[in-house]
């Protein structure tokens, strides 16, 4: 297992030069004072800060006059001033949350904490504290950092090898923490046309057989658009949960779900597992972005924030899927290796938990899905939990 040296100097290979020049001596040095104070006066002020930082010389000319004001002036002008330096530094990316410039090989810095672990919270970046709100959101999976995400961008748009730092926004953990379900939540990151597309999926193993309805509260994440977020919502949005009888020969009816104001697709299969247990897999595909515009709908929305914020590109059903996978025949079994499974069927409850009631009347549907979209049937009128397509 790589220490946290082994990956900072890992990243730090990401960017070295071949070779640096010898810098040459500016032509400006050879001008009075005054004449530099006349160019900087018509500069705004990105400019003016990158050229005080051209050299000493200019630095003592201008920062007396100018400085003063590009200190005072608002986010907008720092991160433009920002952009400007980061030209020139090839390890270093800008942080639009947190206004400064973050060093890549120190890109651990960056990683999403333990979700339970608040010791350090307070010496957190901003940046860091803004993911750590989408990732309570289930907007985002639990380990992605936006600082991270702009690193691996940037790094890739050099065509640098980004496998170390897109394993840093990977995770894996197993939970047994419900009485009445093992839960293992894996995610990863790859790079797919220019974009960062992510995949995270929950497999939650029940007792069997599985009841029905399913009732339980088993918390899974969409996107900031849809209310379908819970393995108790399946049978309220028209996702047909297999009965004991159906589950030797289950096929998924609905297929891959898709949003229509953002980049995420989701699907959600069963398993038997025999008398071991009964096994729903969610999985969830994001494209993030080309990390490029800070304003980009795409990234933006994932923040926990901006949930109002909607995507006016059309998506393809599938799409995201199927690049991120390199097929179009994506098996949801497959990421399961024998050492998860056996994982899951130890540390699932024997049986379902007494406290746990189950009706024998069925939810009424509110919603069916449709080409891959929740869709709300025309007569029912009571309470939303997913996206109208209307």
């Amino acid at each position: 297992m790589d220490t946290t040296q082994d990956i900072s100097e890992s990243l730090g290979q990401l960017h070295l030069p071949a070779r640096l020049a010898k810098p040459s001596l500016s032509p400006l040095l050879n001008l009075p004072p005054e004449i530099l104070l006349l160019i900087a006066s018509f500069l705004p002020l990105e400019p003016m800060g990158s050229l005080s930082l051209s050299c000493r010389h200019l630095y003592l000319s201008l920062k007396n006059e100018y400085l003063q004001p590009l200190k005072d002036a608002d986010s907008n002008v720092m991160i433009a001033f920002l952009q400007l330096l980061e030209r020139d530094l090839p390890l270093h990316i800008v942080c639009p949350q947190c206004n400064k410039l973050h060093f890549t090989p120190l890109a651990q810095r960056y990683q999403v904490s333990d979700p339970y672990n608040y010791t350090d919270r307070a010496k957190w970046p901003k940046c860091r504290a803004i993911d750590d709100l989408g990732r309570w959101s289930d907007n985002m999976t639990p380990s992605f950092s936006s600082a991270i995400f702009l690193m691996a961008m940037k790094a890739h748009r050099q065509d640098k090898d980004t496998t170390v730092i897109l394993n840093l926004l990977s995770y894996s953990d197993v939970d047994d923490t419900s009485r009445s379900f093992a839960e293992l939540h894996t995610s990863s990151a790859r790079i797919r046309n220019g974009s960062l597309l992510m995949r995270d999926q929950r497999v939650f193993m029940f007792p069997a057989p599985l009841r029905i309805p399913l009732s339980v509260c088993a918390p899974f994440g969409f996107c900031a658009h849809n209310s379908l977020s819970n393995l108790a919502h399946l049978p309220r949005c028209g996702i047909h949960v297999p009965s004991a009888d159906e589950i030797g020969e289950y096929e998924n009816k609905e297929g891959i779900i898709y949003c229509r104001y953002c980049p995420t697709e989701i699907r959600i299969d069963f398993k038997s597992y025999g008398k071991d247990g009964t096994a729903v897999f969610v999985t969830r595909w994001m494209d993030v972005g080309e990390g490029r515009d800070m304003e980009d709908v795409k990234w933006k929305v994932r923040l926990g924030r901006f949930d109002w914020l909607r995507d006016e590109h059309s998506y393809a059903r599938g799409a995201i899927c199927a690049a991120f996978e390199g097929t179009d025949d994506f098996r949801f079994e497959s990421l399961l290796n024998e050492e998860d499974e056996i994982d899951l069927i130890t540390m699932c409850p024997v049986s379902w938990p007494e406290y746990e009631e189950v009706t024998d009347d069925e939810d009424e549907e509110g919603y069916v899905v449709k080409d891959g979209r929740l869709v709300s049937l025309p007569e029912e009128d009571s309470m939303c939990f997913c996206i109208h397509d209307d």
